[in-house]
């Protein structure tokens, strides 16, 4: 009776142990599937939040790459600009040695800027040393008795203004050029963006 009840509790304990290790596997393979759950769950998040983030560097650098070709096609197109400015300068400079050309012009500055004054005969005519004598021709032509006094170095043109020095009409070439700069900016950088 001896064997008999401990093969009795043999086999109970055999029984006991193999529920007990399929509970352990079962248990085990429950974790290990929830475990292959959540890695694939943070491999897939991490898979998103990295392609998440390279978008955004992609985005962010073609962006700054952007920025970057419009500064140099904006430093470029100011450098022609800055060319096509001094180029400008240089043929009113040159406008001098045509000295009829020259001479007309001055007349039709001159007539301009008297318009805009009461007393024709009372105004101070302001030009540049190298052009006085032409100058005092021009105003000896239109009948004016106006002042010639002598301004500092310029492209050109001059200066008329009451015997005050209230009212001042600066007809300069470069006063003229300043005030055609926004123009001839807009209408260089159309040319340009046309071609392009």
């Amino acid at each position: 009776m001896e064997k008999e009840i401990k093969a009795a509790i043999q086999e109970e304990f055999e029984q006991e142990k193999a529920n007990l290790i399929n509970q352990a596997k079962q248990l085990a393979e429950s974790i290990l599937a929830t475990a292959k759950k959540e890695v694939e769950f943070m491999r897939k998040t991490y898979l998103q939040e990295l392609e998440k983030t390279i978008e955004q560097d992609r985005i962010r650098l073609l962006s700054q790459l952007h920025l970057e070709a419009k500064k140099e096609i904006l430093l470029e197109k100011e450098k022609i600009f800055n060319k096509v400015l001094d180029r400008i300068k240089k043929e009113l400079q040159n406008l001098r040695q045509d000295k009829e050309k020259y001479r007309s012009i001055l007349k039709s500055l001159i007539e301009e800027a008297i318009e805009n004054f009461g007393d024709k005969t009372k105004v101070i005519v302001k030009i540049d040393k190298q052009d006085q004598e032409l100058c005092k021709t021009v105003i000896a032509e239109l009948q004016l008795n106006a002042k010639i006094e002598e301004m500092s170095e310029s492209l050109g043109g001059i200066i008329v203004s009451d015997q005050e020095e209230r009212c001042i009409l600066n007809n300069t070439f470069a006063s003229r050029l300043d005030k055609l700069t926004p123009v001839i900016r807009q209408r260089l950088f159309q040319t340009i963006v046309n071609v392009e």
